[in-house]
């Protein structure tokens, strides 16, 4: 039995946050509700209730990488290269985003492409 994710119940999803947060494996949440690990944490995700959800120290690792990888951006590596190279786990567009994000918010530059040849 799969669930759509316009099924799911703030205050189920809320319940599924709080089990996660208090230290509950996946595994447990998901065999109560019979669906995949993924289509819960999207369903978290959409809603704004993945916050905390990560392990310890995952927000200092994401900055050491989004660091490297703008700075080899901008000696005009490709996204895919990059993503490669740092072992980004997430998907390169993700990492695009998340490195002129931080650049936006410090002010400083990540390289385009645009108007080289």
């Amino acid at each position: 039995m799969t669930r759509h994710y316009t099924q799911w119940t703030l205050p189920e999803l809320r319940r599924i946050s709080a089990r996660r947060l208090a230290g509950e494996g996946w595994a447990t949440i998901v065999a109560d509700y019979e669906v995949g690990k993924d289509a819960l944490r999207q369903a978290l995700l959409r809603n704004g209730l993945a916050h905390g959800l990560r392990k310890p120290g995952d927000e200092r690792l994401d900055e050491a990488i989004i660091l490297e990888a703008i700075r080899l951006r901008n000696a005009q590596w490709t996204w895919p290269d990059i993503v490669h190279h740092t072992r980004w786990p997430r998907t390169w567009q993700a990492l695009r985003k998340a490195c002129h994000t931080h650049a936006q918010q410090r002010r400083c530059t990540v390289w385009c492409g645009r108007g080289q040849a």
